[in-house]
């Protein structure tokens, strides 16, 4: 059973990764022919407000670049023309409005007299979508700061293809990897024996990532599943437990006699630090603190398929570091996985692959980029050295500090110990002083 699904898995891995790539370039990009002269924007009427302005995201930079402001040469009419200082292979662009009280309604917005991009692919933030379709896009700004923006699909050019290219058939030899590991975790054995309760259990750690309707399912359904397992006598023995459900009414408290301002979000954001402590009170089995591994390897490799195809296309290692290297999922919450499924890797797992699992891991743990998360796990490796094999892991990773540029950036304001003189002052009046980052402010907090 198991060498027969590792074979399909095997040479169905090519061609799922083939259609994922296809799908993912359809979804969040959008391809142009030659490189860009001109931003036309078509409007239904002309403004009676101020002209829009646009930044660019230029050829292989990984952020917008906001120091360098397009303006519209015409605005008497309804048709804005933002000139590029030069033709450039343009990766992305904004077009930020004023503070106005008028709808606005978008014919079309090119990017050059033969190119095209569909409405639908531009996305907004700070403004009302009235609607949205093919032939037009009708807006009413809700900022009143200026910030509002209204921001094209990345782009994409023939000239990227190679490069698209290579990324796969490296995505396919990492996926094979995986799958490598995956099935070195003696997961049919164990996947056959496995009860219903379990298995809702399995079904929740894999959830805690996706959209939080479907956590929220999950959850409800192992805890139904659970409840009847229920023993005050193991929920009292964990004293976690308690320091969890005090937290918790310290917050409601808060809520109904300090803070009674009937914004019950916050209510609902902490409700997991009740239901938490029932929950894991009520399940038995310990097989299945595994899949945590499981699934931060399987996240990481979906993370990273996606991180080759823009690194291939932006040429930037910034643009797969950090919250650009997670999109959706939080950086430091995927970092506490990755940290909690290595040092879990270590305490059960004796088997010598455990040490490619955890090598895998720490590369993953470097791309998400939490400073404290990396400083911490490091030095619990440090001090825990048993083998030469954990000082390779290491060793490993500092030099992947070292050469990963975006993380070794990030890894510098921490050690930078001039930053903690903002520590001793009593007042600290510059809200954007450059000492301010988030080790001094956990420091402070």
């Amino acid at each position: 059973m198991r060498t027969l699904f590792v074979r399909i898995a095997f040479i169905g891995i090519p061609l799922f990764t083939v259609g994922a790539v296809l799908f993912y370039l359809n979804s969040h990009y959008h391809k142009l022919n030659s490189r860009v002269e001109s931003i036309r924007v078509v409007l239904s009427k002309p403004l009676k407000s101020n002209s829009p302005i646009v930044y660019v995201l230029d050829s292989t930079e990984a952020m917008m670049n906001l120091s360098t402001p397009l303006v519209s040469k015409s605005k008497s009419d309804s048709v804005l023309i933002f000139d590029l200082i030069n033709p450039a292979k343009l990766r992305q662009f904004r077009i930020y409005f004023p503070p106005t009280s008028e709808e606005i309604s978008i014919k079309s917005i090119n990017p050059g007299p033969n190119e095209k991009i569909s409405l639908t692919a531009f996305t907004s933030d700070q403004m009302e979508v009235l609607k949205k379709a093919e032939d037009e896009f009708i807006i009413k700004i809700i900022g009143t700061n200026g910030y509002s923006y209204i921001e094209s699909p990345r782009l994409y050019y023939p000239t990227d293809y190679s490069l698209i290219v290579a990324s796969t058939v490296i995505t396919i030899l990492i996926f094979w990897l995986l799958l490598l590991l995956v099935s070195r975790f003696k997961l049919f054995s164990l996947l056959g024996s496995l009860s219903l309760l379990e298995v809702s259990v399995i079904a929740f750690i894999f959830s805690i990532f996706l959209p939080q309707r479907l956590f929220n399912i999950s959850l409800t359904i192992s805890i139904l599943l659970h409840i009847r397992n229920f023993k005050p006598k193991i929920f009292w023995a964990n004293k976690l437990n308690i320091f969890l459900i005090s937290f918790y009414l310290v917050i409601l408290f808060n809520f109904l006699l300090i803070s009674p301002d009937y914004n019950f979000k916050a209510i609902e954001k902490y409700t997991i630090l009740l239901i938490l402590p029932i929950y894991i009170s009520c399940i038995k089995s310990d097989r299945v603190g595994i899949f945590f591994s499981i699934s931060a390897l399987i996240i990481g490799g979906i993370l990273l398929f996606g991180a080759l195809i823009d690194i291939s296309i932006f040429r930037n290692f910034e643009i797969i570091a950090f919250d650009n290297f997670t999109r959706g999922i939080h950086p430091i919450y995927y970092s506490y996985l990755i940290a909690f499924s290595i040092i879990y890797v270590e305490l059960t797992v004796s088997e010598s692959y455990k040490y490619l699992i955890q090598l895998s891991l720490a590369l993953l743990l470097i791309l998400s980029g939490s400073k404290i998360i990396i400083l911490t796990t490091l030095l619990i490796f440090v001090f825990n050295i048993k083998r030469k094999v954990n000082l390779i892991i290491v060793m490993v990773v500092i030099f992947g500090l070292l050469f990963f540029t975006p993380t070794r950036t990030r890894m510098e304001s921490v050690l930078d110990f001039g930053d903690l003189s903002v520590i001793q002052e009593q007042t600290i009046k510059d809200p954007h002083d450059s000492r301010l980052n988030g080790f001094t402010l956990r420091i402070i907090l």
